[in-house]
């Protein structure tokens, strides 16, 4: 830890502090642009779950939406009158 302590001070950070300053600024962010492309696929299947999820609860009511006008026809026609 002195040897690295003594080095840091006899290099150049303390004239230039702000190039190694941006030089870890820079990893630090090409290290979250990884976890963001690893994190990705996650979030693409959440939402395909979640868009799917949302079309079978659509066609559930669209179902029920037929059997209904079903129910109606079969009513309808048991009348004996037809309704337009």
């Amino acid at each position: 830890m002195a040897t690295f302590l003594s080095r840091l001070l006899t290099t150049s950070f303390h004239q230039y502090p702000w190039k190694y300053i941006n030089s870890f600024i820079s990893k630090v962010e090409s290290f979250k642009a990884l976890i963001s492309l690893f994190v990705l696929p996650f979030k693409m299947a959440y939402f395909i779950n979640n868009f799917s999820f949302f079309l079978r609860k659509v066609s559930l009511f669209v179902c029920q939406i037929r059997e209904l006008q079903c129910m109606n026809e079969r009513l309808i026609s048991r009348d004996g009158v037809t309704w337009i």
